[in-house]
C-alpha cells in the first residue's frame, strides 16, 4: 500500500469513517468524518509525526492536520491505529483524496507515505460554490424594515 523509506512503519489501510463508525466513501457536508490510519511499526516510533491532508480533485489542498510529537503519544511496537476526528467536514460538495505521511522526529525522511490512499465525496442539496461551506446570512432593507435570509 504505503512506500516507506526504512520499513520501521507501514500505512497498513486509511479507512474514513461516518458519524456512527461505519465505513464510508460519502460524507453529508458538515456531519462527522473520521480519518484511521491502520499501520504496522517493526520497533517503537518514541516520537511519530502524523500528516494527514485532504486534496480535492485537481489538486487542490483543503486541510493539512499534522500530529506533532508531544509527550506521551508513541507508536509500540506492532500494530496499531491513529485517527483524525472532524466533528464537522465543511467542504463543499466534490469529490476528495485522503493523504497519510508517518515520520519520526529527527528524521527528514518519512517513514510511511500514502498518497491518495482514500478517497471520498461530500454531498450536499446548498447550492453553494467555492471549497468550504461558510456561515452567512444576507440582509436586505425595504421600505426601511430590515430582512434578512439565512444559510439554513
Amino acid at each position: 500500500l504505503g512506500g516507506t523509506a526504512t520499513g520501521d512503519v507501514r500505512i497498513e489501510a486509511v479507512r474514513l469513517r461516518d458519524q456512527g463508525g461505519r465505513l464510508t466513501e460519502t460524507v453529508e457536508m458538515g456531519r462527522p468524518l473520521t480519518v484511521e490510519v491502520a499501520y504496522t511499526t517493526v520497533r517503537r516510533i518514541a516520537h511519530p509525526l502524523v500528516r494527514i491532508s485532504i486534496h480535492r480533485i485537481g489538486g487542490l489542498v483543503c486541510h493539512v492536520a499534522v500530529l506533532p510529537d508531544h509527550e506521551g503519544v508513541s507508536f509500540p511496537e506492532g500494530r496499531g491505529a491513529i485517527r483524525l476526528r472532524y466533528s464537522v467536514m465543511p467542504l463543499l460538495p466534490n469529490g476528495y483524496w485522503v493523504s497519510v505521511e508517518i515520520g519520526e522526529r529527527g528524521h527528514p525522511i518519512p517513514l510511511a507515505s500514502h498518497k491518495h490512499a482514500s478517497f471520498f465525496t461530500v454531498r450536499s442539496d446548498d447550492r453553494e460554490g467555492g471549497v468550504v461551506h461558510l456561515e452567512w446570512q444576507w440582509e436586505q432593507d425595504v421600505d426601511g424594515k430590515a430582512l434578512s435570509h439565512h444559510d439554513s
